[in-house]
């Protein structure tokens, strides 16, 4: 074999390992993908043209607020709260869930809740602006209902 051949052949072998090494599936870039998205951003919300907000805690109680005294702070805590895109690797969660909410916005309703879908992709809310939402929304449905989600202590 000539030296020409060899070289070319080495040439070739480092390319298309190059090429394998270097490629992903799609499965495989999603699995990594821990970048933080904005919940506001990713269900559109838009404070000036909500309605209403439905809430509906864990055992059931719900509530419906219409006026924007209490609208305003309920999305001023939702707007900070970023989001990580699920693989479908994630431990699974608690049973059940602590609320969610039906936001009415226009003529649109939004759900807004601890995992959400938004162009078949789902999502799920992290970091401690969740745990300040999660915190008011308990006291806030404690002080229309005392007896609200008996068992459940507020963690700071």
């Amino acid at each position: 074999m000539s030296k020409r051949f060899l070289y070319i052949m080495l040439v070739g072998m480092m390319a298309v390992l190059g090429m394998g090494g270097c490629s992903e599936t799609n499965e495989d870039a999603t699995s990594l993908d821990q970048s933080l998205y904005s919940v506001k951003e990713l269900l559109q919300l838009d404070a000036a043209k909500v309605k209403s907000i439905q809430v509906v805690y864990g055992d059931g109680t719900r509530m419906v607020l219409d006026s924007k005294q209490d609208i305003e702070p309920i999305i001023k805590r939702v707007e900070p709260v970023q989001a990580k895109r699920m693989t479908g690797n994630e431990e699974p969660g608690q049973p059940g869930f602590l609320f969610y909410m039906d936001v009415m916005q226009g003529e649109q309703e939004i759900r807004v809740a601890s995992e959400f879908e938004v162009n078949r992709q789902s999502y799920t809310m992290e970091g401690p602006e969740l745990n300040e939402l999660n915190r008011y929304m308990v006291e806030l449905g404690r002080s229309h209902n005392p007896e609200l989600l008996p068992g459940y202590t507020i963690s700071e």
